[in-house]
């Protein structure tokens, strides 16, 4: 039959066939093709182009002929290759095979294969040879764009010379690849990786097959300056860490305080730096490091309060009524209330923050955001009416909580605090008192830590029912109550006083519990514990507090303390061995509690015999010797009857106690009793031993009886260190070895017996039945329910001692010294398998058999009996339960012998089963007589056992509903009979081999039933029974209740079953695979399927046995499974079964998964445990079915459970240690030799690790010639050598991971010296010194501290053995020399010494390495140091005194000068006097000059260590003197330090003189700027103090600036004169920086912008009129903060244009004046930036011949854009002041900068293109909306396509089935 998808199965196969041949096929290397011409050939392709002129240099042999020997020949155009003589060979000798060996060479290309190897026959002489070659690689290489010329790519040809080589150009393998980068100022060179370094810049590549890919780049060089900010809540720095790019002018940085701070001072390094708007320039080219560092300091911004005197602000100090607070800071306030009064209102800034009343003096918090006033008014409150009242009879704390079982309140009678825990919450409320006037309504209370919300203010007050307290401390105080009076309209509110204040307080700690000490060893006495408990304080306004102890409780029962100690004692338990737990728990006052934990090790149980449970044989505990075998006949009867002689005599006795007290003694006391029941022994003997680990063996010496008379028994007791012991016991045959060794001991030698109620032939002493004697069935020892014991004892002598009932190891019965109270001689005990034993446990139904130690499923009886001799007597009766019914587990038909052959006579006997049977919906039609086969088994439940089929109960009932019955006759023939209407009988065949067998007639048409009955008669209808069988009857109404009926997979045959069975084996991945050489087949069964492995290839290799992961799946579904065996077969070893079906072995038991009514059809089972140790092992799974047929599968494997063993053995082994530094030094080559023994050896998993830390390491080196593809054993060995010649530091590890991938274990170095490291040294050591100060004056003079660093390059250093020799003087006298410190990296030791101190210096160093070799000073390397090995230091020099003219003073008449400089090394002093004033210029006019040099006017005189100044008069009284004056006096010594004086000094007789604050010199005056960040501040000097204020005017674009009061202060105003710190009246006019800005109705701050003029005038007393303007201070500025605009722009309306270019206009404008306009846009020529100086108009204005200034606030240009898609449009443009207007790069986010296209139709990227493909492609959108439409056409085309084949191949299918049919 064909399934419904046969047709597309096939062609997809047909499809997965054809990919499988191309992928299998080879890709490279030799393949046979067939050749159009005759005769044999090679030919040569790449790919499937011919290569001509390819040489193939050929060797054939055929056998001991040598038909062609390295001979050359020359491949055709069509890349063909003849070889005549391997033609001519084979013409003469038809049968020859010729084997070739050759190799194929050819320009521009190579061949993979170094050689070929192939093979010929006459037969195969058409079949090319095909050789595929590849084409040699490719070199490609980018350069970054720009620096093509730096870089040169080339290879050496073999004069040579350099070739350059072009960008994907190809070249042979192997060839040398060079590039030459030159070095770019300003740039970083990166080229790729994988190149050795030659000097001079020349990388080396060589070339590989993949080829080559060079990429050589020059990055912008950057440096990194670090942000350091004070206060990181101050303010952020963007970029931070900064960034400098070096290619760049300049770095801009933003600085942002936050709110409440200002940017108090920024600093590079050393250097100031000054913002507009917040933003910082740095100068690119001051970086050429990354040391740099940027120093913010940030400022808190500060209020000023003013407050009335009652108002005090905590933590401040007030000046005149006024705090300075710092921006946003929460201030506590404290109001200053006198007694009686309370606060009527408190305002902020007018607003009323507070209305209620406030009694004493109070507290509240504000946060300052401004400048603020406060204001307070009194009103008077009622403190007479409560002043004796209790504040608790009015107030109440509620418990409010959530959850109130959790929370408490306790109110302190101690001290009056309301304590409550974490968990409670509370509210305030009260109870209102009686008054004479009005009524009380309402309270106030404060709280001291609580605040409520009052529109946006914080209070602490609360009235009624606003005070909630969630777990928080507070004081509540004052507490106000409130009356009212009179009418809505007139309403008196009167406010009254309650004295006292209510407390709250959270106890959140439990009490803290501290227990003595006590005794924690093992004890069996009892303790007196004591423990202190101690209440944990917590703080709340610096007071300590808590809520106090409650309870105190040991294991629930409550103590009291005595003298703050609690007490209790402990009252161990008897006869036990356990922890005795003591639980104390404290508890507070508020349900905190804590709880401790007391554990006793407590012993009260004596020790016990060691009886060893589990040994096998089981031992005696006691046991008695002597010095001589067979002394005592029984001890007793030696001592009565004298039979001693001078022997030793002892007994052993081993004890066991579990206390596990260390080294602790065992007390063991035999007595001798007459009279048993004694309590006193006649005689004891007592001897101890120490015991180990719990044990302990005694040793009595029982020499002191042989003087002893005495006839009775003995008994021993026990007694540990802790005086536990035992009562007296009796030795017993069962304890000890008395009645083995000794003959007998007891004085009566019969044992106890059990009594006898059957017959004497039959003996039963422990007899067995049916619990329930009416339905209780039983075959031998196994029953169908529970089972009832019946146990009889008796001893006729001494009596009976103990009783002890045991089943399957729980006891059910035990009863000792049982003839106490009078000797009892017999008794008798019952029980059942449902009873419990003594510890109320229920009965197991299984037990481990002693001798097999297997689990068996039924019930063990054993019962010990001892009598009072000691006698001990054990009997063991063993029983088994089966109460489930057996199964029908198959049906078999056969054709039967009488019957065969009489429908199909022709057929002799041949017929076929399902000819004659065929199987119906009613059950089966029986064409001839058939013979029923009906199979049972009696499968053992869960804890119980299989009493086995005994017969079987079938019926057959035919289609008339006519049931016959199947019976056996009395000559034991079964036949079927037809069952009687009142036929109740049922009628039972009893099984042969579990089955029976009748005949059904010729013609029957029905069903056929059976049932199976066990031995102890359980049947589905009174017993457990499965019911899931489909097969099975059901219906408990019918009379067919529990029986099972065939179904049609009886009826088979072989062809049937291999149709219907399979069998599946998984095995877990496998670590490995091997070669397999097992030719495993089983002839005597079919092979079911297809074998999972192919012998000819690898099969799995496994690194461990036991592994329980292989699953095995087995199924038949037509005529069921009857057996299963999986057998594990290893080579050498034999057949095992790990596996089968059915089983009684649950571990190897397969599970029935499936089955179809009556047949099993699927079992199987997961984890099936394999082991072994083989390469060579099958796992055979054989099916047997229930018609008989036997098929099998299999998988082959291999296990290696045995790892790699690594031997290493070296040849020189002397080692150098001297050092003592860990390492071992060797100064000749080492050899080492690896041994590696293995059976499946793999060398690509063999891994050496040797490093060499110089980079030379040698390989290791394979020297056995073993074979590694044939099996090998275990001890196999393979060897390597690895020889090291070069220096350097050596590691070595070798691993090995076999094929199972079984990883070797460590390696074995043998008598090795340093096997794993050691190293190889030659060479000396090299040092060079260099000076980080080389600036020396006069040769060796130096004015700043040197460091020397000295590097040592040697890999085998050792500071201890360099020696420097150094010298330090000063003046003469010696200095200690400066110590070095040394650090290392690697093979380059660096040391540092630090010449701080001014000193003479001296240097030398020398020193040897580890292995002695030697450099003197005279072999350092000193470099281009200065004065290396003598110099001097010197940093300092005196600085010069200036007496007169003295700094800050004017003078008004003569100057006088007195001026003198001393130091021991002067070199050299210069004077230089500058004077700040008017001058005369050429014209004779009036001008102002700064610092301008007075020359000639100083007289100098040196003597080499003192120099001496004068000065000649230069002040005659005229205006031209008049002007500030600085004198300054450099002086130098040798080393070139340097020092200096300066003294300003004014001389002033004609006006003032005028200067101006820093900011505004130079950052305003005749600049372009952003934005004012400063005050302008000028100071008017004059030596006469100002007849009247000056004025001080501003003009903005010459309009007169309204300043205003408040933004100008002058300093001071000129009544108020003083003369200043300098001597000269000082006049400070202030403009504030506010002038020049405005706030819009948004709040925002907005600049004014313009041009700024400022003039200031005044007149002195001496009527000298001053002004700035003509003392040449005038100063202006222009202020500019809005940034450039685009004015109007044309071109750029649309982002797509259909044409080949377009033209941009477009205007700038600036209000002020443009600096700069940059375009960046592409033009026909490509991408184009065109820059335009504006602000370059100005500086060529030439007001001589231009009539009108050039207008530099606009600018109008245009461009136009060339073809092209997407092309880029950036325009950038700059003012004078720096604001830029930036339309951004458009492929780089948020790059616009004050600019928004929103405004402009601004697309700033603009594709022009007449190609309507360019224009659709450039649309986004459009073109990825278009391809998704495309791509949902083609998918609902294909889509459509596969439903049309798969109709079609359903509608082939279903024309064949119906074939079928018709064909029947």
């Amino acid at each position: 039959m064909v399934s419904k998808n046969s047709l597309s199965k096939r062609i997809i196969a047909l499809l997965l066939t054809a990919v499988l041949m191309l992928v299998s096929f080879p890709l490279s290397g030799v393949m046979f093709a067939f050749a159009a011409d005759d005769g044999f050939a090679f030919e040569v392709k790449c790919g499937e182009a011919a290569i001509e002129n390819a040489k193939v240099t050929v060797s054939a042999t055929s056998g001991e002929n040598i038909i062609t020997e390295n001979a050359e020949y020359t491949s055709d155009k069509d890349g063909l290759v003849r070889v005549p003589e391997i033609d001519e060979y084979l013409a003469n000798n038809a049968d020859a095979k010729i084997d070739i060996v050759f190799s194929v060479s050819a320009d521009g290309y190579y061949d993979a294969e170094s050689s070929h190897i192939a093979t010929v026959t006459a037969e195969k002489v058409k079949d090319n040879i095909l050789v595929s070659m590849v084409a040699n690689p490719t070199v490609s290489y980018t350069v970054t764009e720009g620096f093509e010329s730096n870089v040169k790519v080339y290879y050496l040809d073999a004069a040579n010379s350099e070739v350059d080589i072009t960008s994907g150009a190809s070249l042979p393998i192997g060839t040398k690849v060079y590039v030459r980068a030159g070095n770019v100022e300003n740039y970083t060179l990166k080229v790729s990786e994988g190149a050795k370094v030659i000097t001079g810049g020349v990388y080396e590549y060589t070339l590989e097959k993949d080829g080559l890919n060079i990429s050589v780049e020059y990055q912008p060089l950057v440096y990194t300056i670090e942000v350091d900010i004070n206060d990181t809540n101050g303010g952020k720095v963007d970029p931070n860490p900064i960034k400098i790019i070096k290619t760049a002018t300049e770095t801009e940085v933003t600085i942002t305080p936050n709110e409440g701070y200002l940017v108090a001072e920024v600093k590079l390094n050393d250097k100031i730096l000054t913002a507009s708007d917040g933003k910082y320039k740095i100068s690119n080219s001051e970086i050429n490091n990354d040391n740099s560092k940027l120093y913010v300091t940030f400022k808190k911004q500060k209020y000023t309060v003013t407050v009335p005197k009652e108002i005090t602000i905590v933590g401040y100090e007030k000046k005149d009524g006024k705090y300075e607070i710092p921006y946003k800071t929460d201030v506590i306030f404290n109001v200053d209330v006198e007694n009686g009064k309370c606060i009527s209102s408190l305002t902020m800034n007018g607003e009323s923050i507070y209305s209620l009343n406030i009694v004493t003096e109070r507290t509240f918090s504000e946060k300052i955001e401004q400048d603020t006033t406060f204001a307070v008014t009194f009103d008077k409150i009622d403190i007479e009416t409560f002043a004796k009242a209790s504040y608790k009879d009015i107030f109440h704390l509620n418990d409010i909580s959530k959850e109130k079982t959790k929370s408490q309140i306790y109110e302190s009678s101690k001290d009056g605090v309301y304590y409550i825990n974490s968990n409670t919450s509370v509210e305030v409320s009260f109870t209102a008192p009686q008054i004479s006037d009005g009524t009380i309504t309402n309270f106030d209370i404060c709280s001291e830590n609580l605040t409520r919300i009052s529109g946006t203010k914080y209070i602490h007050w609360f009235a009624k029912g606003n005070y909630k307290n969630e777990a928080s401390n507070d004081n509540l105080n004052p507490l106000q109550l409130i009356s009212e009076k009179g009418t809505a309209f007139s309403k008196i509110v009167t406010t009254y006083l309650v004295p006292g204040t209510i407390k709250i307080r959270v106890d959140s700690k439990a009490p803290e519990i501290t227990v003595d000490e006590y005794n924690q060893g093992w004890t069996n006495a009892s303790q007196t514990i004591t423990f202190s408990v101690a209440e944990l304080t917590e703080k709340y306004n610096n007071e300590e507090y808590a809520s106090g102890i409650k309870s105190v409780t040991v294991n629930g029962n409550e103590i009291t303390p005595v003298d703050g100690k609690y007490t209790f004692e402990t009252t161990p338990k008897a006869n036990r061995q356990y922890d005795d737990v003591y639980t104390i728990v404290a508890t507070d006052n508020v349900g905190n509690s804590s709880k401790e934990t007391i554990t006793i090790k407590t012993d009260t149980q004596a020790p016990k015999l060691d009886k060893k449970d589990g040994a096998n044989p089981p031992i005696k505990p006691i046991k008695f010797s002597a010095d001589k075998a067979n002394f005592f006949k029984r001890v007793i009867n030696a001592v009565l009857y004298g039979n001693w002689n001078e022997t030793k005599k002892k007994a052993e006795i081993s004890v066991i106690d579990n206390t596990l007290l260390e080294k602790q003694d065992i007390k063991v006391t035999l007595g001798f009793f007459e009279n048993n029941s004694a309590e006193t022994a006649d005689k004891e003997i007592v001897a101890s031993g120490k015991a180990a680990d719990g044990r302990a063996t005694v040793s009595v010496n029982l020499d002191d009886l042989k003087e002893f008379e005495y006839k009775g028994v003995i008994k021993y007791k026990l007694s540990d260190s802790l005086g536990n012991e035992t009562a007296y016991a009796l030795v017993t045959t069962e304890n000890s070895n008395i009645g083995t060794e000794f003959s007998s001991i007891m004085i009566e030698n019969n044992a106890p017996k059990f009594t006898n109620y059957n017959t004497e032939e039959k003996p039963v002493y422990i007899s067995a039945s049916p619990l329930n004697a009416e339905t209780g069935k039983s075959n031998g020892d196994i029953y169908n329910g529970d089972i009832k014991f019946t146990v009889d004892v008796e001893d006729n002598e001494s009596g009976l001692y103990s009783v002890e009932v045991v089943i399957n190891n729980q006891t059910v019965i035990t009863e000792s010294d049982i003839s106490k109270d009078g000797i009892i001689k017999s008794n008798n005990y019952s029980f059942a398998t449902n009873s419990i034993d003594v510890d109320g446990k229920k009965i197991n139904a299984s037990f481990v058999d002693e001798e097999t130690k297997e689990t068996k499923h039924g019930y063990k009886v054993d019962v010990t009996v001892c009598d009072n001799a000691g006698n001990v007597t054990t009997k063991t009766k063993t029983v088994y339960k089966d109460t489930t019914a057996p199964i029908i587990s198959g049906f078999d038909f056969t054709v039967s012998e009488s019957g065969k052959g009489t429908i199909f006579p022709e057929k002799n006997g041949t017929t076929k089963l399902y000819e004659v049977v065929s199987a119906t919906d009613y059950g089966f039609f029986f064409k001839e007589t058939v013979t029923v086969k009906v199979k049972a088994q009696d499968i053992a439940a869960e804890n119980e056992v299989a009493s086995g089929v005994k017969a079987i109960v079938a019926y057959a009932k035919d289609i008339d509903e006519t049931v016959y019955c199947v019976t056996q006759t009395e000559t034991g023939k079964v036949v079927l009979e037809k069952k009687a209407d009142n036929d109740d009988t049922v009628h039972s065949v009893e099984v042969t081999g579990n089955e029976i067998s009748f005949d059904i007639p010729a013609n029957f048409k029905g069903q056929i039933y059976a049932y199976a009955i066990d031995n102890v008669e359980n049947d589905p209808k009174n017993s457990t029974f499965d019911f899931e069988n489909e097969c099975v009857v059901k219906d408990n109404a019918s009379q067919f209740y529990g029986c099972v009926h065939p179904n049609g997979a009886v009826i088979e045959d072989t062809d049937k079953h291999k149709e219907t069975s399979s069998i599946e084996i998984k095995m877990p991945k496998a670590s490995y695979s091997q070669a397999y050489s097992n030719s495993f087949t089983d002839k005597n069964r079919q092979l079911d399927g297809t074998p999972d492995y192919d012998t000819a290839k690898n099969v799995p290799l496994y690194n461990k046995g036991g592994f329980n992961v292989v699953n095995v799946t087995v199924k038949d579904t037509y005529s069921g499974i009857k057996s299963v065996e999986c057998v594990l077969k290893e080579k050498g070893v034999g057949d095992k079964i790990v596996a089968s079906y059915p089983s009684d072995n649950n571990e190897t038991a397969l599970v029935v998964k499936n089955h179809h009514e009556n047949l099993v059809t699927e079992v199987s089972k997961e984890k099936i445990t394999i082991d072994g140790n083989h390469n060579d092992m099958v796992l055979e799974v054989i099916l047997t079915d229930n018609a008989g047929n036997v098929s099998y599968d299999y998988v082959m494997f291999g296990i290696d459970k045995t790892a790699p063993v690594i031997n290493v053995a070296y040849d020189n082994n002397n080692g150098d240690v001297k050092s003592n530094n860990g390492s071992t030094y060797f100064n000749a080559d080492r050899t080492a030799t690896v041994t590696i023994s293995e059976r499946n050896f793999d060398p690509s998993k063999v891994e050496f690790t040797i490093a060499n830390a110089e980079g030379n390491a040698p390989e290791a080196v394979r020297i056995d010639e073993i074979n590694d593809s044939v099996e090998s054993t275990d001890e196999t060995q393979h060897t390597y050598q690895i020889t090291y010649s070069g220096e350097g530091v050596y590691t070595f590890d070798v691993k090995c991971t076999d094929r199972a991938d079984k990883a070797s274990a460590e390696v074995k170095y043998g008598e090795s010296v340093a096997p794993t490291a050691f190293v190889l040294d030659k060479t000396a050591p090299t040092i060079s010194v260099s000076y980080d100060n080389n600036s020396a004056a006069n040769g060796k003079f130096f004015n700043a501290h040197r460091t020397a660093t000295i590097v040592v390059k040697e890999h085998n250093f050792d500071v201890n053995r360099v020696v420097i020799n150094g010298t330090a003087s000063l003046n003469g006298a010696a200095k200690a020399f400066p110590a070095a410190a040394w650090t290392s990296n690697g093979d380059v030791h660096t040391a540092t010494i630090s010449y701080n101190e001014d000193a003479d210096y001296t240097f030398a160093i020398s020193m040897d390495d580890m292995a002695g070799n030697a450099i003197t000073d005279a072999s350092v390397n000193y470099g281009t140091s200065v004065a290396a090995k003598e110099f001097t230091v010197d940093t300092e020099i005196a600085k010069p005194v200036i007496s007169n003219p003295t700094n800050g003073k004017p003078y008004q008449q003569e100057v006088p000068v007195s001026i003198s400089s001393t130091d021991v090394n002067l070199e050299n002093c210069v004077a230089t006097l500058l004077k700040t004033g008017r001058e005369k210029d050429e014209n004779d006019n009036w001008k102002w000059v700064k610092d301008f040099r007075v020359d000639n006017v100083i007289n100098l005189s040196n003597d080499g260590q003192t120099s001496s100044f004068s000065i000649n008069d230069l002040f005659e009284h005229e205006r031209l003197n008049d002007g500030i004056y600085t004198l300054k006096i450099d002086v130098a010594d040798k080393a070139g330090n340097t020092q200096s004086e300066t003294v300003t000094f004014t001389v002033n007789r004609f006006g003032s003189v005028y200067d101006y604050n820093q900011y505004t010199t130079e950052t305003l005056n005749g600049k372009y700027v952003q934005a004012i960040t400063d005050n302008i501040v000028i100071t008017e000097y004059n030596p006469s103090p100002l007849s009247e204020n000056a004025v001080v005017s501003l003009t903005r674009d010459g309009a007169p600036v309204e300043i205003g009061d408040s933004n100008l202060v002058i300093t001071p105003v000129y009544t108020e004169s003083a003369a200043g710190a300098s001597g000269w009246y000082e006049y400070k006019y202030e403009i504030s920086k506010n002038v020049f800005s405005t706030v819009d109705a948004q709040g925002n701050m907005k600049y004014l912008d313009g041009i700024y003029k400022l003039y200031v005038a005044s007149k002195d007393i001496a009527n000298n009129d001053s002004e700035n303007i003509s003392a040449g201070a005038d100063m202006s500025f222009s202020l500019d903060s809005t940034a450039p605009m685009i004015a109007s722009i044309t071109g750029l309306e649309k982002k797509t244009v259909n044409d080949v270019t377009k033209d941009v206009t477009f205007e700038i404008f600036d209000a002020i004046g443009l600096d700069t306009v940059e375009v960046t846009y592409v033009g026909v020529n490509g991408k184009t930036t065109e820059t335009y100086n504006i602000s370059d108009l100005l500086k060529s204005y030439d007001p001589a011949t231009q009539a009108e200034k050039p207008d530099i606030t606009k600018y109008d240009g245009s461009f136009t854009m060339g073809e092209g898609m997407n092309n880029i449009v950036r325009i950038v443009a700059k003012d004078l002041a720096g604001n830029v207007m930036d339309t951004g790069d458009p492929n780089v986010e948020n790059s616009a900068i004050n600019f928004d296209a929103s405004v402009l139709a601004f697309n700033s990227l603009i594709t022009v293109s007449t190609n309507p493909f360019v224009r659709w492609y450039s649309h986004t959108v459009f073109f990825w909306v278009s391809i998704a439409v495309i791509a949902v056409a083609l998918g609902a085309g294909g889509y459509l396509a596969a439903v049309k084949l798969r109709k079609k191949e359903e509608k082939e299918t279903e024309d064949y089935k119906n074939s079928k049919k018709n064909n029947k």
